[in-house]
């Protein structure tokens, strides 16, 4: 056979440096493998941050729409608009303790309490920032929905809630709602 010029499979040349030439190969499917790995878990990674951001634009949606139908937050919504009217008629906010217990307000023929009225909303905007708080909800959505109003209630009661978590040792009564309503304004 001439000087190695002409190497076939059966020529024992061809299988000397196999071994020499197998760890380079090994580290390249490695990579490869790894490569892929990582490429997959980005991949899944994105698809389910994506659903997930799917899934919070459609629950705030459902929040608003449900603000939109559901006859009981309808009813909320104009006792407490009913309430803060009367309570302005008596001066500007911020009210407290004084201005809101024991003031009843004429509400479709029926005397309302003024203090159970805002306890309802403000439970109702301290699960809506709780649900933001915790990725349930979208807040972009959500602040471009209510922020005006949201801001202004807390504005006009955070007196109220204030002084009634001193009487009441509730310190953390309204806590989120607070901080949402802070950081929105």
């Amino acid at each position: 056979m001439s000087s190695g010029a002409n190497l076939t499979l059966t020529d024992p040349a061809w299988w000397e440096w196999l071994p020499a030439v197998s760890p380079i190969v090994l580290a390249v499917s490695v990579a490869i493998a790894a490569l892929a790995f990582w490429d997959a878990r980005r991949r899944n990674r994105k698809d389910h941050d994506e659903a997930r951001k799917r899934a919070q634009v459609s629950k705030s949606f459902d929040h608003i729409i449900e603000q939109t139908r559901d006859r009981d937050l309808i009813e909320m919504n104009e006792q407490f608009k009913a309430v803060i009217d009367s309570l302005k008629k008596a001066g500007p906010g911020p009210y407290g303790l004084a201005e809101v217990e024991g003031h009843f307000v004429k509400h479709r023929q029926a005397a309302i309490d003024a203090a159970e009225v805002i306890t309802k909303l403000f439970n109702y905007y301290e699960a809506t920032a709780i649900g933001i708080k915790l990725g349930a909800l979208d807040e972009e959505i959500i602040k471009q929905w209510w922020r005006a109003s949201y801001v202004e209630d807390w504005k006009d009661f955070s007196l109220y809630v204030t002084e009634k978590r001193q009487r009441d040792d509730r310190q953390a009564l309204y806590h989120q709602y607070q901080k949402q309503a802070e950081r929105w304004a």
